[in-house]
């Protein structure tokens, strides 16, 4: 048994070698073997690599009238970033576990919070599509939802982590979660942590009319595709008042009865069609 479940190893072995050989990544891996630091990214996007999230990214690219430039809020691993086909892909992390200082041909990386990265972002910079993938609270995250529009006026927002498996995932502070999943006893993966990014999507049907968006719900993290209705209109932060109100919501009150309407739930084609259909008018108007 142990011979047959040997050979198996060396064939899978194998097998990711020639897949990384044949996309010109062979030599990204073996960097990262011989150094035994941080691990290089891939220079080159694989397919069925970086999971769901790049998959919906890629996709979205695709489609887009404009689909050059990229930028990626929370990189962590960098697993997503580095499957993403864009040609110019911006990421920002405060502690990107990776290799910073080797990084392939098209890829800026800057380790600062989000806030300090839009602060200091030259005027006129710009991109035609960000994930927001950061601190999973509701002010962080809506704080880069509103930056993000800021320099990506006629493209698109994918934003994870928008509804929580249950209330405890939904806990806005990762440890305090952490801690109540223990004591509880929950079978699933104590990993997975959401946060209260779902206010967002609160905030945003409540006070951004000029924002539309959808939530993809299914087998994968749900995640919410967002665009300006109106490529000439501005997006503001709504007031303290309103992101207090919100602030105080909690998970049963919006989920009491599964996934609720105002999040406009819908599968992950339909609502990537709607966003790059609605994009696609708009370049061409």
């Amino acid at each position: 048994m142990r011979d047959r479940d040997d050979r198996a190893g060396v064939r899978s072995l194998l097998s990711s070698v020639a897949q990384y050989a044949r996309y010109g990544n062979l030599r990204s891996v073996l960097q990262t073997r011989i150094s035994g630091g941080p691990r290089v990214l891939i220079a080159n996007p694989m397919p069925d690599r970086g999971g769901h999230s790049a998959r919906r990214i890629n996709k979205l690219l695709e489609g887009l009238p404009q689909n050059h430039r990229y930028l990626e809020i929370g990189l962590e691993w960098g697993k997503t970033f580095e499957n993403v086909r864009a040609p110019v892909r911006w990421g920002v992390d405060p502690a990107p576990q990776f290799d910073i200082k080797r990084l392939p041909r098209g890829v800026t990386v800057i380790a600062s919070t989000s806030d300090d990265f839009f602060d200091r972002l030259p005027a006129g910079t710009a991109f035609d599509l960000v994930f927001i993938d950061g601190l999973h609270t509701f002010q962080q995250a809506y704080r880069d939802v509103i930056n993000s529009c800021r320099v990506c006026p006629d493209g698109v927002l994918l934003v994870d982590d928008v509804v929580p498996c249950d209330t405890v995932s939904a806990i806005p502070d990762k440890e305090e979660a952490m801690r109540e999943h223990r004591r509880l006893g929950f079978e699933r993966d104590p990993s997975i942590w959401h946060g209260d990014v779902f206010k967002v999507l609160l905030c945003l049907s409540r006070h951004h009319p000029e924002l539309a968006f959808r939530t993809i719900v299914g087998l994968d993290n749900p995640q919410a595709v967002v665009w300006r209705r109106d490529a000439h209109t501005s997006v503001k932060m709504a007031d303290s008042l309103a992101i207090d109100e919100i602030d105080r919501t909690t998970y049963e009150s919006v989920f009491n009865d599964g996934v609720p309407t105002l999040f406009h739930p819908t599968n992950e084609d339909d609502a990537i069609v709607e966003a790059l259909a609605t994009l696609r008018a708009q370049a061409s108007g």
